[in-house]
């Protein structure tokens, strides 16, 4: 079993972020929704970007950190 990542949320999500496969329009929703905590629609608002996007883009976001940590964790 890999050793768990015992690095501080700050510091894992901003690594997280900095991923390339992570595009800028969903760096800045999951940014927004999980290091300001702003709900989606609050999101959707600043953004002037309709909620259907945000959601979007969220899951995309999500998507791609899926992928890096299961690459990662399948790496020796």
């Amino acid at each position: 079993m890999p050793a768990r990542d015992v690095r501080p949320p700050a510091e894992l999500l901003g690594e997280l972020l900095s991923l390339d496969a992570i595009s800028p329009a969903s760096r800045a929703v999951l940014a927004l929704h999980f290091h300001e905590e702003l709900a989606l629609a609050e999101i959707a608002a600043i953004l002037e970007l309709p909620l259907g996007t945000v959601k979007s883009r969220l899951a995309y976001g999500l998507s791609a950190i899926r992928k890096h940590l299961s690459k990662k964790r399948s790496d020796p």
